[in-house]
């Protein structure tokens, strides 16, 4: 009768390889995740970000999307009805987004953007000043994986327009 099955050095053989192949593709594997955690902040900050200029458009008023502790942290968006940049009980908060505890990635952003984005009315960036008005607000945030190798820059413009573009090793490192 035939017998089935593999032979103890045929089972050594294949785990041995398969050992190989695992050693050499999973720090592949994990410069890609983090280049994707990377991607997808982003993308969620510029979707908030454009969410928020919407919302001072089609309520002709100030919103602001305030980081949380740093924008790593998260971010909430609110009706910013005293201009002052920060919520207060009687202004309705819009949206609350948490970060997941994971970082596999850094958020640096310059002064005019470092704790808040504010929209009035006409779509335009201004800064929380206590009134209406306010000095128009632009700036940069940089998303990067931890290693600086790779990034994304989310640029506003003065007219608060967004936008959104891929960086190099070099611009993850000099920062915004």
């Amino acid at each position: 009768m035939p017998q089935r099955g593999f032979t103890l050095l045929e089972l050594i053989v294949t785990l041995v390889v398969l050992a190989l192949i695992l050693s050499t593709g999973l720090p592949q594997m994990n410069h890609l995740l983090a280049r994707l955690n990377a991607h997808t902040f982003a993308h969620s900050l510029q979707e908030a970000i454009v969410t928020t200029r919407q919302r001072a458009i089609l309520s002709n008023g100030r919103a602001t999307l305030r980081a949380i502790d740093g924008w790593n942290s998260g971010w909430e968006m609110f009706e910013d009805r005293n201009h002052n940049g920060a919520r207060e009980a009687d202004e309705a908060l819009v949206f609350h987004h948490s970060a997941t505890p994971a970082r596999s990635f850094t958020v640096q952003a310059n002064k005019p953007v470092q704790s808040y984005i504010s929209y009035v009315g006409s779509g335009a960036g201004r800064f929380a000043s206590g009134t209406a008005r306010g000095g128009f607000q632009a700036g940069t945030l940089h998303i990067c994986t931890q290693d600086n190798a790779v990034g994304y820059a989310l640029t506003l413009a003065r007219m608060g327009r967004l936008r959104l573009r891929r960086i190099g090793a070099d611009d993850c490192r000099a920062g915004p």
